[in-house]
Formats: structure tokens, sequence, C-alpha cells
């Protein structure tokens, strides 16, 4: 993927499709998903965690709000 001029992400996609069909017990779509993400341009990085289900009001400003209290 990458020598054909793709990025990370294009290769860790193809990487995840190649896994769900040679390990189709092992992963798959909607599965749990640690993401660290670096933007350069921007010059910082970030944490997705796709782990698990979370409400929908379990924003990060949320976070912060009820760890002041």
């Amino acid at each position: 993927m990458l020598a054909d001029g793709g990025n990370a992400a294009d290769a860790a996609c193809a990487m995840g499709f190649a896994l769900q069909v040679l390990e189709p017990h092992m992963n798959g779509p909607a599965g749990e998903v640690p993401i660290l993400v670096h933007v350069a341009r921007e010059g910082r990085s970030y944490a997705i965690s796709g782990q698990g289900v979370a409400p929908a009001a379990a924003t990060a400003r949320a976070s912060r709000s009820s760890a002041s209290t």
C-alpha cells in the first residue's frame, strides 16, 4: 500500500481488510480499535479510544468538567 503511494492510514485499512479475510474469527468491522494519529501539519498527536461502548453524552468536555467537581 505504501509503495503504491498510500499513507499509513491506507496501509492500516488494507491490513485490517486482509486480516478480516485471513482471520475472521479474530477481528472484524465494528470491533475494538485504539488509534494513535499524528497530524504533522498541526504538530499534534491524538488518541482515539475505540474500546467498548460509551453513552452519547460521554464527551471529552463532559469528562473534563466532571473531573474538576
